[in-house]
C-alpha cells in the first residue's frame, strides 16, 4: 500500500511519468527517483534492460504483479507496464 500511496502522490505532484519508454528516458536524464514495472509486460524483453540500468544509475527499482493495479495506482483507468517517479524541480 505504501507504493500505491507514493505513486498517487507523485501523480498529484506531476512527478509521475507513465509508459514503456519513460523509465529509460528519466534514468538517462538523471531525473528518476525510482522505477516501477509490472511482471505482465509482453514481450518481456521490452523492459529487461531496466534492472541493469537502475543498477548502473543507483536508482531503486520495484516489480509489481498487475499492470491493471499499476495503472490504477498511477491514477488512470488503463493498464500501465512501467512508470518513473521523477525528482521535484
Amino acid at each position: 500500500y505504501q507504493l500505491v500511496e507514493l505513486l498517487q502522490q507523485a501523480s498529484k505532484d506531476k512527478q509521475l511519468k507513465k509508459g514503456t519508454n519513460e523509465p529509460t528516458k528519466t534514468l538517462n536524464r538523471g531525473q528518476a527517483e525510482f522505477i516501477v514495472r509490472t511482471a505482465e509486460a509482453e514481450p518481456v524483453e521490452i523492459l529487461l534492460h531496466l534492472p541493469l540500468l537502475c543498477g548502473d544509475k543507483n536508482v531503486p527499482y520495484f516489480l509489481v504483479r498487475s499492470k491493471q493495479a499499476l495503472g490504477r495506482a498511477c491514477g488512470v483507468s488503463r493498464p500501465i507496464i512501467a512508470c518513473s517517479v521523477i525528482q521535484k524541480n
